[in-house]
């Protein structure tokens, strides 16, 4: 089962580096579509920031029910977060469908 779990961290962690490099090089090939920006954000935020504040909150001395009760505050707020740039996407390509709609009328 550990195994299981390790190879399963390990596929995460390597599709989140290629979804987000892939995000970043489309970013860059046309600046005027966000949507692969706001996708890398939410990766990064829920991924690598994520793990970086509940490792930080593992090396404060606090007592362990305050501890989790932070990580728990991390998760909503990381999720809350990821949300939000979801929603960011939505909005961008609406905007993009106007644009297009008026192009082509």
């Amino acid at each position: 089962m550990r195994d299981l779990i390790s190879w399963l961290g390990k596929a995460n962690l390597l599709m989140g580096a290629v979804v987000v490099l892939a995000a970043l090089i489309e970013f860059k090939v046309d600046r005027s579509d966000k949507t692969p920006l706001y996708i890398a954000l939410a990766i990064i935020v829920v991924g690598p920031v994520e793990d970086l504040l509940n490792k930080l909150l593992d090396q404060i001395a606090i007592p362990e029910n305050q501890r989790q009760l932070y990580k728990k505050m991390v998760d909503q707020l990381t999720s809350l977060i990821f949300l939000i740039l979801l929603g960011f996407i939505v909005i961008d390509q609406q905007i993009h469908d106007k644009q297009k709609n008026r192009l082509l009328t």
